[in-house]
């Protein structure tokens, strides 16, 4: 399953406003520096995972070609279960991002 841009923009929003309500305002020079290379160093960490989820293209076309052949073929065949552990997993995703939003 792809992560979409989205899903990743919000996990990044959950994770500054959980970082930030567990870091509040420093205000001593020390603690301030310390805070800042703290921010410095998620930030590289955000800016590697993002290149590499662009490096991921958006169509995979091992993938399409693959079920291009298999509903070509007649042999392409959906499981109703398959759907309902699909379905269930977003609506599962979906909630924990809500709960997670609104802490």
């Amino acid at each position: 399953m792809k992560i979409s841009e989205a899903q990743i923009q919000n996990v990044i929003g959950i994770y500054k406003e959980k970082k930030m309500k567990k870091n509040p305002e420093i205000f001593t020079n020390t603690h301030v520096i310390l805070h800042n290379t703290s921010l410095l160093l998620v930030s590289l960490d955000l800016k590697r995972y993002h290149a590499k989820y662009r490096e991921i293209p958006t169509v995979r076309e091992n993938l399409v070609q693959d079920l291009k052949n298999k509903i070509q073929s007649g042999t392409y065949n959906i499981h109703g279960l398959d759907i309902v552990e699909k379905l269930m997993g977003r609506e599962a995703a979906d909630l924990l991002s809500d709960i997670s939003s609104s802490e």
